[in-house]
């Protein structure tokens, strides 16, 4: 049930700075903002007596404004910090070459996004593959160790592709797994 204006109605008052006034009723509200050269804001109707608060009305809005954009912001980093990057090789890949890619999806790995290897096998390599996949498991798993990385994804092997997703090891389950 909302209250309707009434200069009969009581109302709690807050100061600028969030001080209470106290409950007085509607109309003297008025004469106070009136007097102060500010806006009677409503902040919540649905209490009994409802919260008014004295302010600037154009402020208060920018500053609902400012917060939104500032959420959105953070958002839209958050989503980027997430975003999957992928590293793709062969299975005959040199060490020098190897070396490299780890150290790129090492950087990946400490600013927190998932990180997708893919081992591409090309022609007759599939053939190989029995040899190639434990080999290269062993080195990409040596690798992401060592910057923390844990296995998001068991490896699959889909067509020709070789795939295994690693992700950040959380702090937390660094401390259970000391614990344990």
């Amino acid at each position: 049930m909302k209250m309707e204006r009434n200069p009969m109605n009581d109302i709690r008052l807050k100061n600028v700075d969030g001080s209470q006034i106290g409950v007085i009723p509607y109309s003297d509200a008025l004469a106070i903002s009136k007097e102060r050269d500010l806006d009677l804001i409503e902040v919540n109707s649905s209490s009994c007596p409802p919260i008014y608060k004295l302010g600037d009305r154009k402020k208060e809005e920018y500053l609902k404004k400012k917060a939104r954009k500032d959420l959105d912001k953070k958002n839209r980093e958050n989503a980027r910090r997430t975003e999957e990057k992928t590293i793709t090789f062969g299975p005959t890949i040199s060490d020098n070459d190897f070396n490299i890619k780890m150290a790129k999806a090492s950087e990946f790995i400490d600013d927190g996004h998932p990180v997708k290897i893919i081992v591409q096998f090309r022609g007759r390599e599939v053939s190989h593959k029995d040899v190639a996949i434990p080999r290269m498991s062993k080195m990409i798993s040596e690798k992401m160790n060592a910057v923390n990385a844990v296995i998001r994804q068991d490896p699959v092997f889909t067509g020709r592709d070789w795939i295994a997703q690693y992700v950040k090891q959380k702090e937390t389950q660094e401390k259970e797994g000391n614990h344990e």
